[in-house]
């Protein structure tokens, strides 16, 4: 909106003036006298008076009046949707100070009020006030890479000339989740790009103050220095301590202090030495053989080590499988594999038509899919849709004469076995996160591979974790076993031409 489009900016003086010259001209009689009326003050003569309160209220009148390209320009933006924009709240700098006999910090806390009488401010972060005063003195010689310390200057006011230290150079990586590695990694590598790299400048790794083994490579073509680690880095949780770098204004909050897992290297340089330059840290980390720190079928704790039924013993819909692990699912983007050693199936005895299969993550609200996978019926030579064989499913021939010397049923001439039905075929729906399903549903052995999702961590029968889950959402894997009542032997084969009988064996087969 343009604010110097105005319309008329005279003043009430200027209007007042022109006023008194517009009377001087057409009003020669009220203007004649002993004294001029421009050199009156207006409270000296009536006329002068009107002319005053005529200027005051034009003015305000052409405020009115300068008002009107803005009132078209906000009705404009409307008609093409365009709305304003909030308001914003007014920002000043607020100065803190303590009294002179406090020695210890105080914490101002956040949204604290200060009153300027006018109008009320708050701070819209947390501070903490002290009383600072200078008790350290460095000079540091960037041409020799060295310091000395005159801080005794600053307490006795001796000019002692004191011995010059070497500047360490330290580069701390520290992440809470990569560096996380809790047993001996197949590969693990950090890769580094920029200018003035050399190998000589990152051989010296450490953790906890303990050397780590490594190997230095440089990639010439590509500029990369590659270290990959030859041994176990233990996690280490313990805070850096800023005696051992040097921070700047904008790593001076409690919120930056670094800490967690760590690793560092320390660079030896010699006097008129360039320092490296990086412009990118990446690294490549494989480990195998992570055990799931925590599973439940359901709610109930499962030991994966003795082997699990992994949706219990009779498996139904809703039933769920969960995986947590630290080490695996806290690091997104990762690439994950799990392979599962199953008992197989035999598709001739167990009655599977279909499974579905739903895996999902915890993103901090919902259950989110990573994909829907499981095993779809084809169609039978009957045309029945693939739903379930009432026939049975048992691959055993019916006798002509029953046992008990009982003849077979009228019209039962079927001497041979129903024909058992084909293995239903492997599907995977709403793929995301790469995810691929060799175990067909968990029916054969195989792996399970996608990109790790952003998992949030949470808590699942009171254990927090990073978590997985696998939901039957519909079919199974087989029909609970059941009894079956009847008045005579005669019913076994009459009813729905041997249902009860095959039944009964595919009970005897499950358990």
């Amino acid at each position: 909106m343009n604010k110097d489009l105005i319309l008329d900016n005279r003043t009430a003086n200027d209007i007042y003036q022109q006023a008194l010259y517009l009377a001087h001209k057409y009003c020669e009689v009220w203007v004649s006298g002993p004294k001029s009326k421009a050199a009156q003050k207006p409270s000296e003569d009536e006329g002068l008076v009107i002319l005053k309160l005529f200027s005051f209220l034009t003015e305000y009148l052409l405020g009115q009046l300068n008002q009107i390209p803005n009132k078209y320009c906000v009705v404009f933006f409307d008609f093409i949707g365009q709305t304003s924009l909030p308001a914003k709240h007014a920002t000043v700098p607020l100065t803190f100070q303590l009294a002179e006999d406090m020695t210890t910090p105080v914490r101002v806390p956040a949204e604290t009020l200060g009153s300027t009488g006018l109008a009320e401010f708050e701070t819209e972060k947390s501070l903490i006030v002290i009383n600072t005063g200078l008790d350290t003195a460095l000079l540091i010689n960037p041409n020799t890479d060295q310091y000395a310390d005159y801080s005794s200057l600053l307490t006795n006011g001796v000019s002692e000339v004191p011995n010059s230290q070497p500047l360490d150079h330290i580069l701390y990586l520290v992440d809470d989740i990569l560096f996380d590695i809790r047993r001996n990694p197949e590969l693990f590598q950090i890769k580094m790009t920029g200018d003035n790299l050399e190998e000589k400048y990152f051989k010296n790794w450490f953790n906890k103050n303990d050397s780590i083994k490594t190997q230095v490579d440089f990639d010439p073509e590509s500029n990369e220095i590659i270290v990959s680690f030859q041994e176990l880095l233990i996690p280490n949780d313990t805070e850096i301590s800023p005696d051992d770098f040097v921070t700047n204004e904008e790593y001076a909050t409690e919120d930056n202090v670094p800490s967690g897992h760590w690793i560092g290297v320390r660079t030896e340089l010699s006097s008129n030495t360039s320092l490296p330059s990086i412009s990118s840290i990446k690294a490549n980390l494989t480990v195998r053989n992570i055990i799931p720190g925590s599973a439940l079928f359901n709610d109930t704790p499962l030991e994966l080590k003795k082997g699990v039924f992994p949706f219990g013993d009779t498996p139904e819909a809703m039933d769920t499988l969960y995986m947590g692990s630290t080490e695996a699912f806290s690091k997104p983007d990762s690439s994950i594999t799990i392979t599962f050693d199953v008992k197989a199936i035999d598709f001739h005895n167990v009655g599977i038509s279909k499974i579905e299969l739903n895996w999902e993550f915890w993103d901090g609200n919902n259950w989110k899919i990573i994909a829907t996978t499981g095993l779809r019926p084809e169609e039978d030579n009957n045309g029945n849709g693939g739903e379930e064989d009432t026939r049975g499913i048992a691959n055993i021939p019916m006798p002509k004469t029953q046992k008990f010397g009982l003849p077979r049923p009228p019209g039962d001439d079927d001497d041979k076995p129903p024909e058992p039905k084909p293995k239903p075929e492997p599907f995977t729906d709403n793929v995301n996160y790469n995810f691929k399903d060799e175990t067909e549903a968990f029916t054969i052995s195989g792996d399970v591979t996608f990109t790790c999702p952003p998992i949030v961590k949470t808590k699942i029968n009171e254990i927090e974790n990073w978590w997985i889950r696998v939901i039957i959402i519909s079919g199974g894997y087989g029909t609970v076993g059941e009894y079956i009542e009847t008045t005579s032997v005669d019913e076994v084969f009459c009813l729905g031409k041997k249902i009860y009988l095959m039944r009964l064996l595919r009970i005897l087969l499950m358990t």
